[in-house]
């Protein structure tokens, strides 16, 4: 939901997108001909592993940690063109903020590089005389 929420955002703002029907398949933006992608993830916290009998007889086969899913998510942007400069790449619930919420936080945040990006490259093309 969150993820289709980020796709018709990004889509509004004339953002071209892509979504294959695979199942591990990651939503992703078009910037300047490379594929950005987004994902949303589950938070999971890490505890110290308790033996259980069976592992007690061969403790060193055992795993150091458990995880539990915690219920929070995070969204993720991955592999964004390094000439982007700094760019925030995530999203989690916590305290004060959810991530369904930062939604448009986002969808703005790539239409404002995207544009920035595309302005600079203007200039050093058109302006500078660099090919």
């Amino acid at each position: 939901m969150v993820l289709n929420a980020l796709l018709l955002a990004l889509e509004a703002q004339g953002l071209q997108t892509s979504w294959p029907k695979a199942d591990d398949a990651s939503l992703a933006v078009s910037i300047d001909g490379e594929a950005v992608r987004v994902s949303v993830s589950e938070i999971t916290d890490s505890l110290p592993h308790v033996l259980t009998p069976a592992e007690a007889k061969h403790p060193w086969s055992a795993p150091k940690h458990d995880y539990r899913l915690t219920g929070r998510l995070q969204l993720q942007v991955a592999n964004l063109p390094p000439y982007m400069g700094p760019i925030r790449r995530t999203w989690a619930d916590g305290k004060y903020q959810q991530v369904e919420n930062a939604v448009t936080q986002c969808s703005h945040l790539f239409h404002q590089r995207v544009i920035k990006t595309s302005y600079s490259l203007y200039n050093k093309i058109v302006l500078e005389g660099v090919t």
